[in-house]
Order: C-alpha cells, then sequence, then structure tokens
C-alpha cells in the first residue's frame, strides 16, 4: 500500500528504520570529530544542553526533531571519546613522558619478552613519586619497560604478577607511538 500524499499536505520523515543507524553514525561522526578538535568534555556538554533545548523547541517539526537528535549523538560520541583519552585524565602516566626523573611503582601484567640481549616487561601503573620516593600519588596506565643485558640466565627476574618499582625518565615508545602510552 502506498503512501497517498495530498496536495499541500505537509511531509513526513519517513526513515523506515534507518534511524538507529543514523543516530550511530552521528556518535560515530562525533568521535572523529573530537579526535581532530581536542576540546575539553564540557564544551561536548555544553553543546548538547543547547541541542536538547533545541530539540525541545523543534519537537513538533520532524525535520528539527531529527537535526536536534543527530546534533546530541554527535556531542555524546564527542564527549565520551574525550573522557576516555589520557588527555582528560589527570592521573595518566601519559601525562609523565619527557619530564624528569621519576619513580614508578606497578604490577608486571603480561609475560615478560626474553631475547638474548634483552627483557621486555608491560607494567600496569599505581603510582608515582616525583620526589624520589618522599610522596606517592595514584597513577594510571601501561608502560613498556625494556631491560638490557643478558637475561637469559636471569631466572629470577621479574615475571607476570611482580611488584615493581622502576626509576627513570619517561620515553615515548619508538615502535608504536600510542600502542601502550596512556591506555
Amino acid at each position: 500500500m502506498k503512501n497517498k500524499r495530498t496536495p499541500g499536505a505537509a511531509s513526513t520523515l519517513d526513515l523506515r528504520g534507518l534511524l538507529l543507524v543514523a543516530l550511530t553514525s552521528s556518535a560515530l561522526g562525533g568521535i572523529m570529530l573530537a579526535s581532530i578538535l581536542p576540546l575539553p568534555s564540557l564544551f561536548w556538554l555544553a553543546g548538547m544542553g543547547i541541542s536538547i533545548a533545541g530539540c525541545i523547541i523543534y519537537w513538533k517539526q520532524p525535520y528539527g526533531r531529527l537535526a536536534c537528535a543527530l546534533a546530541i549523538f554527535l556531542l555524546l560520541g564527542a564527549w565520551r571519546y574525550t573522557i576516555a583519552t589520557p588527555r582528560e585524565n589527570s592521573q595518566s602516566i601519559a601525562h609523565l613522558v619527557g619530564s624528569h626523573q621519576i619513580r614508578i611503582r606497578g604490577v608486571i601484567n603480561a609475560e615478560p619478552t626474553t631475547t638474548t640481549r634483552s627483557r621486555s616487561l608491560l607494567v600496569e601503573t599505581r603510582e608515582i613519586s616525583r620526589d624520589n620516593g618522599k610522596t606517592w600519588q595514584t597513577t594510571d596506565g601501561k608502560i613498556r619497560i625494556t631491560v638490557r643485558g643478558n637475561t637469559s640466565i636471569d631466572s629470577y627476574g621479574a615475571n607476570y604478577g611482580d611488584v615493581v618499582e622502576i626509576r627513570g625518565v619517561l620515553a615515548p615508545p619508538s615502535y608504536a607511538p600510542q600502542m601502550y602510552l596512556g591506555q
């Protein structure tokens, strides 16, 4: 059965089940937008508030309501991306890359990768100290530590589940820039 339009009647929006696809695409677009524009999360929340007000104002107009709903989901996706990234997390270990010497306490959360000349450990950080261990602050993130030397004969080295304390200067990884830093 076809919809019959009468001349002069207002056209209605018929997405035929594609509303979820449109809203999801809008949220994904917001994630992409937030990855390009590093704005604070409060900006995205304020935009959502304005879009919700617009949705209330244009409630009786289908296209206005759809445009506001798409804007809400776009801003919601951008807000979610922003709060999930290390730049919004003040306790992230990523903020300490390149700073002065620090101490880190953490737990090895993967089996070490051993070669003949080095041993690589993935450490989930728990605490940091910037004053040589006098005071400690909670932190989160993962770092990869490489211990150089002949580790094939070191059967008592750090292993999975061990609590370790590391001292040094954090440097970004040279092989996979965002793989471990700030996760």
